[in-house]
């Protein structure tokens, strides 16, 4: 794996989770073709969306157009809290007078480039662009990561958790877990990542158990990057977040349980076609440990993996028109 660095500077930065409707090199999200009124008979409004309108039945092609175009404009995924490692950073002694300024737009101008380069290597291979599919554990930061790469790219971003929740009235995966069971939930899991797997140009993190399911396999439709965080990290981070939300975790010692789930997840994660280790990336960056890694800084080598995936021929996207 190569590591990407600013010459021997490294800088750290906060991120902005926005998402840009039109996605660069790709059919318009907003064409004819893809905009789809969502007033159809069938649609109902999720509670609390303040009549944000989706499809109650996504399995029509409109509906689910409708469904992907309204979760991925409101697919509001809350980021890990890294206040401490986002502000910590790393610069060896410098020219008088440079400041965070011309450090911060050092590194964005770096995101930029790598964006650039994946863009025209895709183009290279398919008009149709292609989708990006990030896997690992729980915390690993798929979600802030993924916005952050889709962002780069003009890319829609969607978060495989939101998309179950709107099956489900917009409850949360928490409730919709404990409600209905591990094995009901996977398969909403799984309707999910089936939805997702029709479309490109879309930045998809997965849940952490969703590669332990054969099938799903087949509906991670582009390239697979898995985000490897050592547990230990895993665990760091969610000792500040909390794990209300995990109900793998519920009752459970965070670290043992956590050890497990990724002794028996680790055969799957290792199918991906990337593979981003934040342990020796850290190193490579000359950082203190992964907590000080930024999701700018993972989103710049999770582009470069993806590149290096395509060169390498390791994902042939489908020809125009599949």
């Amino acid at each position: 794996m190569a590591a990407v660095m600013l010459g021997r500077n490294v800088v750290l930065s906060g991120v902005s989770c926005g998402v840009i409707s039109s996605p660069r090199g790709c059919p318009d999200w907003e064409s004819s073709s893809v905009r789809v009124s969502l007033e159809r008979p069938g649609v109902a409004a999720l509670p609390g969306s303040s009549g944000r309108r989706i499809a109650a039945q996504p399995s029509g092609r409109w509906a689910l157009r409708a469904a992907l175009k309204e979760l991925s404009v409101d697919n509001d995924v809350v980021a890990l809290p890294t206040r401490n490692a986002l502000q910590v950073h790393k610069v060896e002694k410098r020219k008088s007078g440079d400041d965070q300024t011309g450090k911060l737009s050092e590194f964005e101008s770096l995101l930029e480039e790598k964006s650039e380069e994946l863009s025209q290597e895709v183009a290279l291979r398919s008009q149709n662009g292609i989708a990006i599919y990030l896997i690992g554990m729980m915390a690993s930061g798929k979600s802030i990561v993924g916005r952050e790469v889709a962002k780069a790219l003009n890319y829609k971003f969607f978060d495989s958790d939101n998309v179950i929740e709107s099956y489900e009235g917009g409850k949360p995966c928490r409730e919709i877990f404990v409600l209905l069971g591990e094995t009901k939930f996977r398969n909403l899991e799984t309707k999910a990542l089936q939805m997702l797997s029709e479309e490109k140009c879309l930045v998809v993190a997965t849940g952490g158990g969703a590669v332990c399911k054969v099938d799903n396999w087949k509906y991670l439709n582009g390239v697979t990057v898995w985000l490897d965080v050592p547990v230990e990290d895993l665990v760091r981070r969610l000792n500040k977040t909390g794990t209300e939300t995990r109900p793998l975790l519920s009752g459970k010692c965070a670290k043992s349980e956590l050890s497990r789930l990724m002794r028996e997840r680790r055969p799957h994660y290792a199918k991906a076609h990337c593979r981003l280790s934040l342990k020796a990336l850290a190193e490579n960056l000359e950082l203190t440990d992964v907590g000080a890694l930024t999701p700018t800084a993972i989103a710049v080598q999770v582009l470069e993996e993806v590149k290096q995936a395509l060169q390498q021929e390791k994902y042939i996207p489908p020809p125009s028109g599949h």
